[in-house]
């Protein structure tokens, strides 16, 4: 009785319905460029596929950090590239 309870006061706040929507939107993202990645991998290789494949992981890292700044406010610190 008491997990019904709290799922429902806890599912009606405002704050976690953000926190859900913004979930949501993360899902649908990360699901669409996987869908992209996929689609990219079974065509022959090339370097304009490489580059694509790059761009998308990029994304994927975009909406990464969105999501842990944003919805974990954590601090990120700027990326730090090895130059070989």
């Amino acid at each position: 009785m008491v997990d019904q309870k709290r799922r429902r006061t806890t599912a009606s706040c405002k704050e976690c319905q953000d926190l859900r929507k913004h979930l949501k939107n993360l899902t649908q993202l990360v699901t669409s460029y996987i869908l992209k990645i996929d689609e990219e991998m079974v065509r022959p290789y090339s370097h304009q596929r490489g580059g694509r494949i790059a761009r998308l992981t990029n994304g994927l890292e975009m909406a990464n950090d969105m999501a842990r700044h944003f919805g974990l406010g954590e601090k990120l610190e700027p990326h730090k590239r090895k130059i070989k």
